[in-house]
């Protein structure tokens, strides 16, 4: 009787670990986006469109990201990552950074920037690694407005006038 007891009380405690740990994977998977928002996929294929215009297709490329946005780092990784299955649908192959092979791989920079309103990503095409002044460059805008964070909370940018300094006589330059 008493191992019967002792088998319903592990029983009951391994299927309520079980239950916890479901829960809490599901709730980190709801807290953590896992795919770009339609029009910023759409961004992402364009640049890709335009590299593969620039650079002949089953060529090894090598992609770095640069976010001088005010995108988050989640965000930034997604975005580097659909460019780079973007640039594999094109038939690019992705060499890692500082891979040594018979012909040196084409440099890609993707930038993550912004201007007022909108997000600017341009991706530059270094075609020669010895010359850096041959380069080609896509540029693509993406709205604010469809950005993940852009539903929650923003912070605003308030100006306020303050007097710091008075004195009689004008300042000389």
């Amino acid at each position: 009787m008493r191992s019967c007891l002792r088998f319903h009380s592990a029983a009951r405690c391994a299927i309520l670990a079980t239950l916890l740990h479901l829960a809490s994977a599901a709730l980190v998977q709801a807290q953590t986006p896992t795919a770009l928002p339609k029009s910023w996929n759409d961004a992402v294929s364009q640049l890709a469109d335009q590299v593969a215009s620039a650079v002949s297709p089953s060529t090894s490329v090598v992609l770095n990201t640069e976010n001088i946005s005010s995108v988050d780092a989640a965000s930034a990784n997604l975005i580097e990552s659909a460019m780079k299955s973007a640039l594999q649908s094109h038939s690019f192959h992705l060499a890692p950074p500082g891979s040594i092979t018979a012909k040196p791989p084409v440099r890609l920079t993707l930038t993550l920037s912004e201007a007022a309103n909108t997000y600017v990503w341009v991706v530059r095409i270094f075609d020669d690694a010895d010359d850096s002044k041959s380069t080609s460059a896509g540029m693509v805008s993406v709205s604010k407005g469809d950005s993940p964070e852009s539903h929650s909370s923003r912070e605003y940018l308030s100006l306020e006038r303050r007097l710091v300094w008075k004195q009689s006589s004008p300042f000389l330059d």
